[in-house]
């Protein structure tokens, strides 16, 4: 058998086949507003004339760019050429399958579900004339493919270039090309497939390239995007975040650090216990090579304020857990939220022997990153305050620590396309942990918002006040410690 489809149709007879063929969830054909007509669809289905041969569409989330994508996978499929072989690629398989997965459910649901057959991750034309399939990440069981069409999803997760040139253009092929739909990446620089794509998009100075990229107030072109929308997503997140998912803004390598901290985030000190007080108390307990860290945060306050915070020194768990029990009670016992990871449900068990008020927390990428970001949302707030000098060389010793960590804490992007916090290189965040911890268990568990966010953070954007310049410290205060190099002087134990 085969199929007869139109070849070489002009844009109206193809976005009409597609408002009769591409069934959606709830059942009725698809609709296309004026400007993804006349801004996306037409210029691929016309490429013929134009020659254009790469598609870059780079809209915020929410504006239905995987169902566009989808519906040019369909039309390659079936209306673009003789022999079509269409492929999805993305920074790993599972986002690959989403488009893949909306276009076989749409064709399922249509009249044309017949003329094809459905497998997990392939569909090909009955009439044996055309496939579609989902393609790994991984760039070296992409060479030697004849792809007609290749759909790119979410281009700034690419790590490289590699899959980019194992799907090149075929000179056997009389219109192959690329369709990239993604929102801005955080590499803006040279040598970053998206952010080389998008310069020669923006600048024209590639004639077969077609680019389509809305960013700042206005990007939100689809009507069901509101302002109430939007402004709901700008209370809930950082506003470099909201940029970039919402605004298509890009971020900077550079600044691909976790938190921003108001200069006036630093005004607090440490505090001794109130019998009016209310307090919650944050332990991240140590594993191998790290410290466990402790953080007070009094809560019947605002801004919340930290007023109490360290680390102990390598020792075993039971010693540890006394002198825990005794600096958490000089609060009245609080409840106390902490990691349960590794050996800490055993040392929860002790703490709860002692009479500890203890809850446990387990730290799973998503969670690390749930309260990771509210915490950057709070500093960004000004809703917590972290103490800017310290009573005693211990508490000095705190203060530094903590702004070494924060300084130091970022994201690292996985193959996997998922982000992991960490510290950078050799530092350690225990008192970051700690804080996140604690400062979790003063807002509750949040719905699972960040599960979406695949972002680098940015760093302050004005130059925050040394340790020392807070603390009006001299250099003969800091003997014992040395500077370091950062955005302002930091200073850590010799």
């Amino acid at each position: 058998m085969r199929t007869r489809f139109p070849l070489n149709s002009n844009a109206s007879e193809a976005i009409s086949f597609l408002e009769t063929r591409f069934i959606l969830e709830n059942g009725q054909p698809v609709r296309f507003e004026s400007w993804q007509k006349q801004y996306v669809l037409a210029p691929v289905f016309e490429r013929a004339r134009t020659r254009w041969d790469t598609f870059l569409i780079g809209l915020p989330k929410k504006n239905g760019k995987s169902t566009l994508a989808a519906c040019i996978a369909a039309y390659a499929l079936l209306l673009d050429d003789n022999n079509p072989e269409v492929y999805s690629t993305a920074g790993d398989k599972d986002q690959a399958s989403i488009i893949f997965n909306s276009t076989a459910k749409a064709l399922k649901r249509s009249s044309l579900r017949e003329y094809f057959k459905f497998y997990k991750e392939a569909i090909e034309r009955a009439d044996g004339e055309g496939l579609y399939r989902v393609l790994a990440a991984d760039a070296s069981g992409s060479h030697g493919l004849n792809a007609s069409c290749v759909i790119w999803d979410e281009l700034w997760n690419q790590p490289n270039y590699a899959l980019w040139e194992a799907l090149t253009h075929t000179p056997t092929r009389a219109h192959p090309f690329h369709f990239v739909v993604t929102y801005a990446g955080y590499q803006a620089r040279q040598g970053n497939l998206l952010w080389d794509l998008y310069s020669r998009g923006i600048s024209g100075s590639d004639p077969g390239m077609y680019t389509y990229w809305r960013d700042g107030a206005e990007a939100n072109v689809a009507s069901w995007i509101t302002q109430e929308y939007l402004e709901s997503q700008r209370r809930r997140l950082p506003d470099h975040i909201f940029r970039r998912l919402h605004w298509n803004q890009w971020s900077v390598a550079r600044e691909a650090k976790a938190f921003r901290i108001p200069a006036d985030c630093w005004a607090g000190m440490f505090e001794d216990a109130v019998p009016e007080g209310s307090y919650i108390v944050g332990i991240d307990l140590a594993k191998v090579r790290d410290f466990t860290a402790w953080c007070v945060l009094r809560t019947d306050v605002e801004p919340r304020r930290v007023v109490e915070m360290g680390k102990l020194p390598h020792m075993d768990y039971v010693a540890q857990v006394e002198l825990l029990d005794s600096k958490v009670k000089r609060f009245g016992n609080p409840r106390t939220v902490v990691d349960a990871g590794a050996a800490g449900a055993a040392v929860v068990e002790l703490m709860r022997g002692r009479g500890m008020n203890v809850e446990e927390f387990r730290f799973t990428n998503d969670s690390k990153a749930r309260i990771v970001t509210a915490l950057a949302v709070a500093f960004e707030q000004r809703s917590i305050i972290l103490p800017k000098a310290g009573r005693t060389i211990d508490e000095d010793r705190a203060i530094a620590d903590l702004e070494v960590e924060l300084f130091n804490f970022e994201p690292t992007l996985l193959k996997s396309g998922n982000i992991r916090y960490e510290a950078a290189g050799a530092f350690h965040d225990d008192l970051v942990m700690a804080l996140c911890l604690a400062h979790d268990a003063v807002e509750g568990s949040a719905e699972p918002w960040v599960a979406v966010i695949s972002v680098n953070m940015p760093p302050p954007v004005d130059r925050v006040p040394s340790f020392a310049e807070r603390s009006g410290k001299s250099a003969a205060d800091t003997t014992g410690w040395e500077a370091t190099d950062g955005p302002s002087r930091w200073w850590r134990p010799l």
